[in-house]
């Protein structure tokens, strides 16, 4: 995914077809030559099948555009952390926005030649991006629109003060590159710059570290707050939810009669089991993974 004007646009039409057909709002998303980080407000319960037409509508037009096949993303699960309190959201608004100047890329944020959300998201503007050409080609302009809308958003039914949010973000971001910049003088580190980032061939491949029993066994975490309390029942939540699952799933496989608790996704989607609280909303269903 090295950054080019292609493979932004490309990134951004689908972002925006998939918050379209799923109802999602972006908060904040950067792109980086190997990986991306986007934070999202899910108010349906949909970003199983959102991440599931993203990566698949990405990952085909990717492969067009650079002329490859077989698989574009890494195998492993989709890491998805919950956001539970508005410091938790600060903190990883700021990681996102932060992570070319973090990686040595670039010194400041707007010299990122890639997909960087913090000046759309500051001046609330919306970005229309025309459909790429290299993948829908003829027979598929029908299915998806000639221009699609992009808007990084403050969701106002979680974050009703917009401009007291902005500010403080902004603050947060402005503290970081200060401590970054401070660093690389002490370090006496350069970055690498953005005509280099360009200039880096979309094959090269970083190096591959030998997996340790570490890496293997590391933590991924699901909550994101430093407030212990809130941590703690929002961990206790899950595993609450976890249980109940599990010995719903178990009656359901021997044919005993069984509630799901509310938050079930894929059975209570796919195969209409029976479900505590409302279902989860039907949006567009992603085609075929082939067209």
């Amino acid at each position: 995914m090295r950054p080019d004007p292609t493979t932004n646009r490309i990134w951004e039409y689908c972002l925006g077809e998939a918050v379209r057909a799923y109802g999602i709002t972006v908060v904040g998303d950067c792109v980086m030559s190997n990986h991306y980080h986007t934070v999202i407000f899910d108010r349906h319960g949909n970003y199983p099948e959102f991440l599931a037409y993203l990566h698949g509508l990405f990952a085909r037009c990717m492969n067009a555009w650079r002329g490859r096949r077989d698989h574009f993303w890494d195998a492993r699960q989709t890491s998805v952390v919950m956001l539970a309190d508005e410091g938790a959201l600060i903190r990883e608004l700021v990681y996102t926005f932060t992570n070319p100047v973090t990686a040595l890329l670039v010194d400041e944020i707007g010299s990122w030649p890639g997909v960087n959300g913090l000046a759309r998201l500051m001046s609330g503007r919306e970005r229309r991006v025309k459909r790429p050409r290299k993948f829908f080609r003829r027979g598929r302009e029908e299915a998806l629109p000639e221009e699609t809308v992009l808007r990084r958003e403050v969701p106002a039914d979680a974050i009703p003060d917009r401009e007291r949010f902005l500010a403080r973000l902004q603050r947060a971001v402005d503290r970081r590159l200060g401590e970054l910049a401070a660093y690389r003088a002490r370090a006496g580190l350069r970055c690498l710059g953005r005509r280099a980032v360009r200039e880096t061939s979309w094959r090269q491949a970083e190096e591959e570290k030998p997996h340790t029993k570490r890496d293997r066994n590391g933590i991924s975490p699901r909550v994101a707050t430093r407030d212990v309390e809130r941590r703690k029942e929002a961990l206790r939540r899950m595993g609450a939810f976890r249980r109940r699952y599990a010995d719903a799933l178990v009656a359901w496989f021997d044919g005993e009669e069984c509630v799901f608790p509310e938050g079930t996704y894929w059975l209570a989607r796919y195969a209409r089991a029976p479900l505590e609280g409302p279902r989860p909303r039907r949006w567009r269903l992603v085609r075929d993974r082939d067209g």
